[in-house]
């Protein structure tokens, strides 16, 4: 072959390898078109599925999916009664008979000092604190004497206790071959058992003579610590409080009233993020210095543990009653300058709504403006969908 065969042969078979090549980057560049075409995005599609869901007008337009995950429940806005609601200041007392002080008995130093924070549930019986009396050097040479003659009194009761048991175990014997009468076994055995007894008693002074009268403070009744006041350490004097303890029962609480106020028809409390009813158990006859009169109310106990004495709680007092629109509690979504509702309109969308609540008693509001009878509106699932809807419009900005 010529050099010229050869350099011809060399450039044809270098433009085949580049027409080889085009075609190759040709054939990914459609294969991957395809592919994109084919196989969906996830996460446009939840793009677009968050797009559709919040529309421009500011309403949530979902699908029946989307209903049943958020747990929602539409219903329609009621005319009905609600009493009108005047909200007061209360302040939690413990009944006289509730209320347990827990002192020092004598001048003492507290020597142990149970792990108890204000707030446990105590049992009965429950110690709180060991006091070591303090005794002047006279008292003490006194309790170490008593502690002397209290182990010489137990060393000779536990010698009789010898003596009376193996006359016992003589006379059990003769009983059943009748020599002896069973009276007298009788007589033998409750001997026994009466020295049995003093020597546990014996026992006890002993010990406690040991610690030089340590004396255990504990509860009498079960009940909430309520006070805890006491260091390790510290000396207390006789009538000093070493904690107070609540027992288990209702609570009062006075409630300020104007003096020509009428009482109210019924009362809540506010406990913690709930309100719980409350009964009128007295109006209150005098004026205080502040120009207002105290009403009693008292709360069951299945609620009382939940209000902590001296503390102040706010206090919705129903009177009468008036007409309006009502709806559940839980409908309506606290936000910056009142409450929200979603609306359902006839397209099936949620519109957000500012409503002005009037009066809330027992799980129910009375709407004032910003709702009419018959609207449909979200009476379950209003949180989350209030959720989804600012989630919604972060995901979108």
């Amino acid at each position: 072959m010529s050099a010229h065969g050869l350099h011809d042969g060399r450039r044809a078979s270098c433009g085949a390898g580049r027409g080889d090549l085009v075609a190759a980057i040709l054939l990914v560049a459609a294969l991957g078109g395809a592919s994109c075409k084919g196989d969906p995005d996830p996460g446009r599609d939840g793009e677009a599925a968050r797009s559709q869901r919040l529309q421009p007008d500011g309403s949530v337009r979902l699908s029946a999916s989307d209903r049943a995950s958020l747990g929602l429940r539409v219903e329609a806005a009621a005319l009905v009664d609600l009493p009108d609601v005047r909200l007061r200041l209360g302040r939690v007392l413990a009944r006289p008979v509730d209320g347990i002080s827990i002192v020092s008995p004598t001048l003492a130093r507290v020597s142990e000092v149970s792990p108890l924070s204000i707030g446990d549930d105590l049992q009965a019986g429950a110690i709180l604190a060991i006091l070591e009396p303090l005794l002047s050097p006279s008292e003490r040479i006194g309790v170490d004497v008593q502690a002397a003659d209290l182990a010489g009194q137990l060393q000779a009761a536990r010698r009789e206790l010898s003596l009376h048991e193996a006359a016992a175990a003589r006379a059990n014997a003769l009983s059943e071959a009748t020599i002896v009468s069973g009276q007298a076994r009788q007589e033998a055995d409750t001997l026994v058992e009466t020295t049995r007894a003093r020597i546990a008693g014996l026992e006890r002074a002993r010990a406690a003579s040991r610690g030089h009268g340590a004396v255990p403070l504990f509860t009498p009744e079960s009940g909430r610590l309520a006070a805890f006041d006491v260091n390790l350490g510290a000396v207390v004097h006789p009538g000093d409080v070493i904690a107070h303890v609540i027992a288990k029962g209702p609570r009062w609480i006075d409630v300020l009233a104007a003096p020509d106020e009428p009482s109210g028809d019924s009362y809540e409390i506010r406990a913690g993020s709930e309100w719980i009813p409350a009964r009128l158990v007295g109006t209150g006859g005098v004026v205080g210095n502040d120009g207002a009169r105290r009403d009693r109310l008292e709360v069951d106990e299945s609620n009382a543990l939940r209000l902590l004495p001296g503390a102040s709680v706010p206090v919705r007092v129903a009177v009468g009653a008036s007409s309006g629109v009502v709806v559940p509690e839980a409908a309506l979504v606290p936000v910056v300058g009142g409450d929200l509702v979603f609306v359902e309109g006839a397209d099936g969308a949620f519109r957000p709504r500012l409503v002005t609540a009037v009066a809330r008693l027992a799980g129910r509001v009375r709407i004032g403006t910003g709702l009419k009878v018959g609207e449909r509106i979200v009476v379950s699932g209003a949180m989350g969908l209030r959720g989804e809807t600012l989630r919604s419009l972060l995901e979108v900005d």
